[in-house]
């Protein structure tokens, strides 16, 4: 029997203690069935999930907002998206910023 699983989590740590967690209940649940043998637990993938530093946001909201209506650029909630982006500012040790841009004709923002 195989089991595949995502798991995401906004914070390393946080996905350490998931994974953790995982390999834990599923040890203690064959235990407990009296399984022939422990679960293999492998991870075939992982990426951190992409962190947008603070200061960086705030320097490119106000650049963008210099070029458009201050009103257009906006900060939207936290994503759980297939990413590997992040993994680039982490191993050049730079900050990072995962952005979308987006244009929207006058013509689609009117009502009809």
């Amino acid at each position: 029997m195989k089991l595949q699983i995502t798991v995401r989590a906004y914070n390393p740590e946080v996905r350490k203690l998931l994974l953790a967690g995982i390999e834990r209940i599923a040890k203690a649940e064959a235990a407990a069935a009296r399984a022939p043998k422990e679960p293999l637990m492998k991870i075939s993938e992982s990426q951190d999930a992409t962190y947008n530093d603070p200061a960086l946001v705030q320097r490119l909201s106000a650049a963008l907002g210099s070029i458009s209506a201050p009103t257009n650029v906006k900060e939207t909630r936290p994503e759980m998206v297939a990413e590997d982006f992040g993994e680039f500012g982490r191993a050049a040790g730079a900050p990072s910023i995962l952005w979308r841009w987006a244009r929207r004709s006058p013509r689609s923002s009117r009502r009809r």
